[in-house]
């Protein structure tokens, strides 16, 4: 399936934020090698753009044109979102989230699972001399990759000021 870039302006059927391209660039511009088989890197591409769009409930503002008979395809372009505690325009792509899609590829690249699963048991201890295991249903960990640079990138979408760790200063 071909890569179709949503620029801010409701592209049909627009499945990404940034082309091969502009991917292969901001990898490159970091000194990171991408797989050389566009086929392989347009996978990545997806998966980096379902990770995106399961963002969805954290991004500021609602979609621009879901209120036009043509739906929007993608979360973004949104409206009422600030950026660093400026409004953003309604009809652009913000850059951070272009750099997180193509951070997110890298990261894909270095053989991370965006939506890694867990089945079975955990185990709660374990004996090595004479073998023994014991296993718990109840106990879990989380199974969401920790992903800093993405993140870095995310939180200015996610909180009108950037991070939402902030402090307010109020005079009585």
């Amino acid at each position: 399936m071909a890569l179709i870039v949503e620029d801010g302006s409701n592209v049909v059927n627009a499945n990404t934020y940034a082309s091969l391209v502009t991917i292969r660039a901001y990898a490159t511009a970091r000194n990171i090698s991408l797989n050389a088989d566009d086929t392989v890197l347009e996978s990545e591409v997806f998966k980096a753009m379902d990770y995106l769009e399961a963002q969805r409930s954290r991004y500021q503002g609602s979609q621009t044109y879901k209120t036009t008979l043509v739906d929007q395809s993608l979360q973004w372009p949104r409206k009422n979102v600030l950026v660093d505690c400026i409004a953003f325009p309604d009809d652009e792509i913000p850059q951070e989230l272009i750099d997180a899609e193509g951070e997110l590829v890298v990261q894909i690249e270095a053989g991370v699972n965006l939506f890694p699963t867990t089945v079975g048991k955990y185990i709660v201890k374990e004996k090595i001399d004479v073998i023994e295991t014991t296993y718990s249903e109840k106990i879990s960990t989380s199974s969401q990759p920790n992903l800093p640079s993405v993140d870095r990138l995310l939180d200015v979408l996610f909180f009108p000021c950037g991070t939402g760790n902030y402090l307010t200063n109020i005079r009585v």
